[in-house]
């Protein structure tokens, strides 16, 4: 027994990264196909950045999010497909089991390097098996990878600096929301620190990871901050009925407005408030005290004032987008729980709590692993429709705009990148409304299959519909199916 105790203390980093890869890889067998839709939008980034988008030195979208989510997992993204000769999304969802192992070895070295050894084996065995990150480090999604930046960044800031700096600025572009985060570290850093000449470097770093991919945003786009102000725009509802087409401030305005009043009547919008505000105190009051050891609490709370807010309305709403949401859980536990574990050593039941948390940690996996396992069902049908375009497609241009469909087109029927398009190339989007020359844009593009899901096509179907025999249906509903594209009869019309 005593060498097998010295032996897991002398091999503690193997053992957390094979537990932690054990239980990803036996996620990623229980639900094979990744559930998640977005995962498949990040992957036609990545494909078509790729393929396309490279040579016009810039990310390249069918649906124009080009910019939408960041620019380092994208690249990251296309480095992998373009390193294995594949279009599959399965060499990405690996990848991402492989980091979300590291993140659980990082974990340990955080809490090792702040606050010990035995809070690093508790912090990072936890990790290894917390059920959300099981899930989501499984899937094809960019959260895994910023966690690594978020993380690598937290243990470098104490001896590089410049380091600890750069990877919270990549963090940035990995998953907007950090930069959110990263400008609380930052204040935080700065009042703790008052810019001695050890903190310049961090400083330094952070423009660099941020500054850089930011440059080539704002020459693409005309806005260096393009993928915050969207996502915080869309966070605010700007694309609803009622705030659209009104600018930032309103926006925001106008959504905060809405929320004080429904958060002041439910228990988790409270919960969001004490988030705020403890943050806000909580910050100021380590740096006036020049707290000792205080760079996981400052990562941790910052992270939390931002997170919390994006999954906790969630709530008592509809499950598929509590599961979707809840994401944002998993850098509130991994900054977490080194400062947890730190705090309740001192108290009697702090073993209790340790055994506690990993007991429940199991458990919930078993809960929740089926959870998701459920949620495959919406992209085996997309698939569907992807078998029954091929199953008429023998040429041309395909209009489609749902992502899981156009990966099966293209890693599974060999459909070329350049013969791929979606309905956002059409007239309508150009502020061009004469049916005829949507009638041209169908010819002069070569569309041999339009798909229409969504409100994205309606432009076209309003102005086709009126010439009969130009759509074909092959499968579907009259608003809602895959259609073939009669070429003859558009040069009858024309």
């Amino acid at each position: 027994m005593g060498r097998v105790e010295d032996y897991l203390k002398s091999h503690i980093i193997q053992v957390i990264i094979l537990v932690a890869l054990f239980f990803r890889l036996l996620v990623y067998w229980l639900i094979p196909v990744d559930w998640n839709s977005d995962s498949y939008h990040h992957w036609l980034i990545s494909y078509l950045t790729l393929h396309i988008g490279l040579r016009e030195g810039r990310l390249w979208d069918l649906l124009g999010c080009d910019y939408y989510w960041g620019m380092i997992p994208h690249l990251v993204q296309a480095g992998l497909l373009w390193v294995f000769r594949s279009s599959s999304i399965e060499y990405i969802r690996l990848f991402n089991v492989l980091v979300g192992s590291l993140n659980a070895v990082l974990v340990f070295l955080v809490a090792q390097r702040y606050y010990g050894w035995e809070n690093a084996v508790w912090s990072g065995v936890c990790f290894a098996v917390f059920p959300v990150s099981l899930v989501f480090d499984s899937i094809g999604m960019q959260d895994t990878l910023a966690l690594m930046f978020v993380l690598g960044s937290l243990y470098f800031m104490r001896t590089r600096f410049f380091w600890g700096g750069l990877l919270l600025g990549l963090a940035c572009h990995t998953r907007v929301e950090y930069t959110l985060v990263s400008l609380l570290v930052l204040g935080g850093f700065v009042l703790r620190e008052r810019l001695f000449t050890d903190s310049q470097p961090y400083l330094l770093g952070w423009f660099v990871g941020w500054g850089v991919p930011s440059v080539h945003i704002w020459v693409q786009t005309g806005n260096p901050v393009y993928p915050l102000y969207w996502s915080l725009y869309s966070v605010f509802g700007g694309y609803t009925s009622k705030f659209r087409g009104l600018p930032f401030v309103d926006v925001f305005f106008g959504w905060l407005g809405s929320r004080v009043g429904v958060w002041g009547g439910s228990l988790f919008g409270w919960l969001i408030i004490g988030c705020g505000l403890a943050g806000l105190l909580l910050i100021p009051w380590m740096a006036y005290r020049r707290w000792f050891r205080y760079e996981p609490l400052l990562y941790w709370v910052s992270c939390l004032m931002v997170m919390a807010p994006l999954f906790l309305p969630y709530f008592g709403g509809e499950r598929r987008y509590l599961l979707m949401m809840i994401r944002f859980l998993v850098p509130i536990v991994a900054l977490g729980l080194p400062v947890l574990f730190h705090f309740v050593r001192r108290f009697q039941f702090g073993w209790c709590l340790l055994v506690g948390t990993l007991g429940i940690f199991f458990l919930g996996s078993v809960f929740v692993v089926p959870l998701y396992g459920g949620l495959q069902g919406t992209v085996v049908d997309e698939f569907g429709v992807a078998d029954r375009v091929a199953g008429v497609y023998v040429g041309g241009v395909v209009v489609c705009d749902l992502p899981s469909t156009v990966y099966r087109l293209v890693d599974v029927y060999g459909v070329e990148p350049d013969c791929l398009l979606s309905n956002l190339y059409g007239p309508h989007y150009y502020g061009v409304d004469d049916p005829l020359e949507y009638l041209r844009w169908l010819k002069d593009e070569d569309v041999s299959v339009w798909c229409y899901f969504g409100d994205r096509g309606d432009p076209v179907w309003s102005a086709v519909e009126g010439y009969s025999g130009v759509f074909l249906v092959v499968w579907g509903e009259p608003r809602a199916g895959v259609y073939i594209v009669d070429q003859v009869v558009i040069d009858d019309v024309l």
